[in-house]
């Protein structure tokens, strides 16, 4: 596949890309034409599964909202997991994984969705790029979601990555370029 169809199919989804091509699994640095927010949706996420802009689909938390990172542990699956929920929503993230078994380990506060989903996925990258420490739990085994997000706690304490979030600082975005 070529980069104009690649170009095309992000167009048609509601995307101006922003930098060439990189790979329909890699993150592709776009406009989105609806909200004028910068995101980096992958193309093969745009293609199989229609994935839209995370700042205005009218779905999951507002990433311009203050926002909470948490970090939990479940003993029994012997798991660790670190994920995002927003503040002011009427879902209660948080309770639904403590009735499947999962503990708070801890939670930082944020002013945005945004910033805690840009610390979130850098501990991600992290762990799986350069610690590589792959997700533990499947998606049969996490079906309130978030199995992406998490690990092994015999190779990951929850008091190791509960460090690591409070020791990252918040990612800011590349300054544009003008094309």
């Amino acid at each position: 596949m070529g980069e104009e169809q690649a170009r095309t199919d992000m167009h048609n989804a509601g995307f101006e890309p922003l930098d060439p091509f990189p790979g329909a699994g890699k993150p592709w640095r776009c406009r989105c034409t609806r909200c004028d927010n910068i995101v980096t949706p992958t193309l093969g996420s745009v293609r199989y599964m229609g994935t839209s802009c995370r700042y205005c689909t009218p779905f999951g938390i507002d990433y311009s909202a203050p926002a909470l990172l948490y970090v939990l542990h479940h003993p029994s699956a012997g798991a660790v997991k670190i994920g995002i929920t927003g503040q002011k929503t009427k879902s209660d993230r948080l309770g639904s994984f403590e009735r499947d078994g999962w503990q708070v380990v801890n939670t930082r506060q944020f002013s945005t969705g945004s910033d805690a989903f840009a610390v979130e996925q850098s501990i991600l990258r992290h762990l799986r790029d350069e610690l590589e420490i792959p997700a533990f739990m499947s998606p049969a085994d996490m079906p309130r979601g978030g199995a992406t997000e998490t690990a092994d706690a015999a190779l990951l304490t929850a008091e190791t990555l509960w460090a690591m979030v409070c020791g990252a600082a918040v990612p800011r975005p590349e300054p544009e370029v003008a094309s």
